[in-house]
């Protein structure tokens, strides 16, 4: 999606990306409106993972539907579809969610990036202060319980107090982007990010191994310059991940943040 230029202006401050990539601002995850039965999930090849969501367009709420439906094209006015990465197991206590606002019974999760669609949407940086606005158009947490059925869903907003905070940027190696599968990166949808050359986005799970190493040990995202498919371009040498930090000053475990070691590569 992109964002429109009326007023109220989607900047590179309200949007938290004004200092990137030298510095990514902090996030936190916020409660959304959307029902369990809003979502629909749709399996990977093996059947083994979910790996996308599909929502009826009629399903979102007056605000969401307000900013979406009247520029959806083809089916898209009839259904909206999202890409979901690999779920990573919740170690937290259930004393812990509870403190969280999440559900007890959440025992993985997932990020769920921004929907896919056919053509971008204009969108206000007063739309995106909608959790659900913003769950679509930037991306954001679905929880599941034991039987892999959704029990809570959060949007990520840019917040100098939120939960999510950053370590340094660091390179990211092309040999890492060969080592991925294409599909697993998506497109930006931040219009300042967009701006600054950058094209695509991944998460990285808690304790993921990439060639053997593991590269966050709480889980991060990275972002490329060029085309996943173009490992060696001259851009590569751009590419950054930001892990989340070991420690902030409100503590991962105090904060709107559930990410833990997964123990799975």
């Amino acid at each position: 999606p992109s964002f429109a230029s009326g007023p109220p202006p989607a900047t590179s401050d309200s949007l938290g990306v004004a200092s990137f990539p030298e510095r990514m601002t902090p996030l936190d995850l916020v409660h959304t409106n959307f029902r369990v039965s809003d979502f629909l999930f749709e399996s990977s090849t093996d059947e083994c993972e979910l790996s996308a969501w599909r929502m009826r367009v009629d399903s979102l709420g007056f605000i969401a539907h307000d900013v979406f439906a009247p520029q959806l094209q083809g089916a898209e006015r009839e259904s909206i579809m999202g890409r979901m990465s690999k779920l990573c197991a919740i170690t937290l206590s259930r004393e812990e969610l509870r403190s969280l606002g999440i559900g007890r019974k959440a025992r993985f999760f997932c990020f769920s990036y921004p929907m896919l669609l056919e053509s971008a949407v204009k969108i206000t940086i007063a739309d995106v202060s909608f959790p659900d606005v913003a769950f679509l158009s930037v991306g954001g947490f679905m929880y599941f319980d034991e039987r892999m059925k959704l029990v809570d869903v959060r949007a990520l907003m840019p917040t100098e107090h939120g939960g999510f905070r950053f370590g340094a940027p660091q390179h990211w190696r092309f040999s890492w982007t060969t080592a991925t599968s294409e599909e697993r990166w998506q497109p930006v949808t931040i219009p300042a990010l967009i701006r600054r050359g950058v094209r695509y986005f991944t998460w990285l799970r808690p304790g993921e191994a990439i060639q053997g190493s593991e590269v966050c040990r709480n889980g991060g995202f990275a972002y490329l310059f060029h085309e996943p498919s173009e490992a060696e371009a001259v851009q590569a040498r751009l590419n950054v991940f930001f892990p989340i930090e070991d420690r902030s000053p409100e503590g991962i475990q105090a904060c709107h943040s559930i990410l833990e070691r997964s123990g799975t590569p």
